[in-house]
């Protein structure tokens, strides 16, 4: 049992218990007692077999509560991350899906397989800086491959219907895998991330179709969040971007202020209220800052209902012109 960061006490589902105390040593003494007579091969599919058994509700687990820095969480999340980095157990999984085989959950197991990639890359910088002369790379390549393997139809349909390049489909949908990861207080955690990396392949790529991305993983169904999410970016991002960088950011304040004017009366006033809170709050804080657009300076021929709405709001209240 654990505590999560309201401090309440977390119980943690036998299978997630199970599956982190789970050794091939331990199955085979288990299942010798149990009288079982497996040969060496047969002994390991039976165990990766009951490894994948666990799967379903530890990657539930993990995606909802893997963050928790708690030392016992730590033991649990690093025991079930290498078992399923390990090489032998990739190579079995990634055969049994190609054979059509499929298990509950299976669909979000990408954005775990990114939070092991995550982990193992930062293992390896704190090792350069420990050791700067050494040559010291850990190899990821299979383990990305197993999510390459499972997101496979979703990154040929990005290609074809989406004109998105198949290698940021690949790491937008490891982010966002499923759009149920969105509901349960996902989605800012998640979008903060997808925007992150669109801006990493920015730095390379032209003409990053913003709104397909969007509808790539689903953040298209939660739009006035995203738009939400866009309002409050800091404007000194910017500065440090290059130009293809810019290009994305310009494109998407171009589909911010496009969504916003579209919005009814009611939910464009929802929007932007709630905007204006958050801004309130920051600045309580001594935390406020510009961000990503000035909505007054928006055009009022391009978008007379979002400049409609800001006036009436300054009206009722003058304090929240500077947040505009």
């Amino acid at each position: 049992m654990s505590k999560n960061r309201n401090n309440r006490q977390l119980d943690i589902p036998k299978d997630v218990l199970k599956l982190s105390k789970m050794t091939l040593k331990k199955f085979k003494k288990r299942v010798s007692d149990e009288g079982e007579d497996y040969s060496k091969k047969e002994l390991k599919k039976a165990y990766y077999d009951e490894v994948i058994d666990y799967l379903p509700e530890t990657i539930e687990f993990l995606i909802r509560y893997g963050h928790i820095q708690t030392n016992e969480m730590k033991e649990i999340r690093n025991s079930i991350y290498g078992k399923i980095a390990d090489h032998k157990f990739i190579k079995y999984i990634s055969k049994e899906i190609d054979d059509g085989e499929e298990f509950r959950n299976m669909k979000l197991l990408p954005a775990i397989i990114r939070d092991i990639i995550t982990e193992v890359k930062t293992q390896e910088e704190r090792d350069k800086q420990q050791n700067p002369n050494a040559d010291i790379t850990y190899d990821t390549s299979d383990i990305l491959g197993l999510a390459e393997l499972i997101l496979k139809k979703k990154i040929k349909k990005a290609e074809k219907e989406l004109e998105i390049d198949p290698d940021i489909a690949l790491d937008l949908l490891m982010v966002i895998p499923h759009k149920s990861l969105l509901k349960d207080r996902q989605i800012n955690y998640r979008l903060r991330i997808f925007i992150s990396v669109l801006y990493e392949h920015a730095k390379t790529k032209k003409d990053i179709n913003y709104e397909n991305c969007l509808k790539l993983v689903g953040l298209d169904e939660y739009a006035q969040s995203v738009v939400v999410f866009n309002l409050l970016e800091r404007r000194s991002r910017f500065n440090n971007f290059n130009e293809n960088q810019q290009q994305l950011y310009v494109s998407i304040n171009e589909w911010m202020l496009n969504q916003l004017e579209d919005l009814n009366k009611t939910d464009l006033e929802s929007v932007l209220k709630l905007y204006t809170d958050l801004r309130k709050k920051d600045a309580a804080q001594n935390r406020d800052e510009d961000r990503r657009y000035f909505l007054k300076s928006a055009p009022e021929d391009e978008f007379p209902n979002l400049k409609k709405c800001i006036n009436h709001m300054i009206e009722q209240n003058s304090e929240l012109e500077k947040f505009f």
